[in-house]
């Protein structure tokens, strides 16, 4: 993190400090990244007010009833949810307590009979420690899930991928037809993995750029090329038969080249979902429902709130600059 805080300060907080994050763009996340990884980071983000500031921009509050009233907001103006809970990764192999707020959640949100669908991590259910732990828990949601909700495996990052497509497969053989499952475009394997979803006809999925984070044998080192890799899975997935990919992006490029995709497909402006985090350009948002796409809104909500507000400012060079400051 001292290097990072240099390289900011160097930058002197104007277009400069921007340009030196553009040219460094995997230095400057790889730091976030691990900041929100280590107890010792997400304590110096937890104890930082500028750090509370911009995470209310980016997540719908500590409590459920705070994200479900934001929810409510969201969906009056024409857009869907994806409630997430940000989980408390201190529980380790007892993912009982995470599960149980996933529950509540679940429930909660059919009671209010929201536009919304679910987002879960794989950590959340325990997939690091027992794959058939995961598959209980992840069982035991889905029955819990109103017919039409989905419940969206959440991408990680490689580590987690093979398991993580392993659970979808089990979930969909037991016949669970309201389960998705993420693919990111920052890895390397992911072409692969969207063509073999492919073969089997049964395929439910969120396409995302991801964190490019990942180790050089992997994943992507350059962003271009992992957002190329993206928009390629994207134009697949969109030419196989019943599928209506979810595009988890605020790139207008990316963004562009899926309308492109459909137009020229001869597919219908609702083929396809566009998925934005809260918080994050609502101009775009706004644009995209005005010209009749289906829109989405990425909704956080929950007290562990660190890591995701480290990935935020991962993607967005701006935040970053001005917490980092604070420092």
């Amino acid at each position: 993190m001292g290097l990072l805080k240099r390289l900011i300060f160097w930058s002197g907080f104007t277009a400069g400090a921007y340009k030196a994050y553009q040219s460094f763009p995997g230095l400057v996340q790889k730091g976030l990244l691990t900041a929100g990884e280590s107890d010792r980071g997400r304590s110096v983000l937890r104890a930082l007010p500028s750090a509370h500031k911009t995470a209310q921009r980016y997540i719908a509050g500590s409590t459920l009833p705070e994200a479900i009233a934001i929810a409510k907001e969201i969906n009056a103006r024409k857009k869907a949810v994806s409630l997430a809970y940000l989980a408390d990764s201190q529980y380790g192999l007892n993912s009982v307590p995470n599960r149980n707020k996933i529950g509540e959640m679940i429930a909660q949100s059919a009671a209010e009979n929201l536009n919304a669908d679910i987002t879960i991590t794989p950590t959340t259910l325990g997939i690091r420690h027992n794959t058939k732990l995961a598959w209980q828990n992840l069982k035991l949601l889905l029955d819990k899930t109103e017919a039409g909700v989905t419940l969206w495996l959440d991408a990680e990052d490689h580590s987690t991928t093979t398991d993580m497509l392993a659970l979808y497969q089990t979930a969909r053989e037991q016949g669970y037809d309201n389960v998705g499952v993420t693919i990111q475009g920052a890895l390397y394997r992911s072409w692969g993995d969207i063509n073999k979803l492919a073969e089997r006809g049964d395929m439910k999925v969120r396409l995302t750029l991801g964190m490019l984070n990942e180790p050089s044998e992997h994943g992507f080192p350059q962003i271009a090329d992992g957002r190329d890799n993206l928009v390629r899975i994207a134009l697949f997935a969109m030419q196989q038969n019943g599928v209506r990919p979810c595009l988890v992006s605020h790139d207008d490029d990316v963004i562009q080249a899926v309308m492109d995709g459909l137009r020229t497909h001869g597919l219908d402006k609702n083929a396809a979902e566009f998925v934005i985090p809260y918080g994050v350009r609502p101009d775009l948002q706004s644009h995209l429902v005005v010209e009749g796409y289906a829109v989405r809104v990425y909704l956080p909500w929950g007290n562990a709130w660190e890591g995701y507000l480290t990935q935020r400012l991962a993607a967005e060079p701006s935040e970053a600059i001005l917490l980092l400051g604070n420092f």
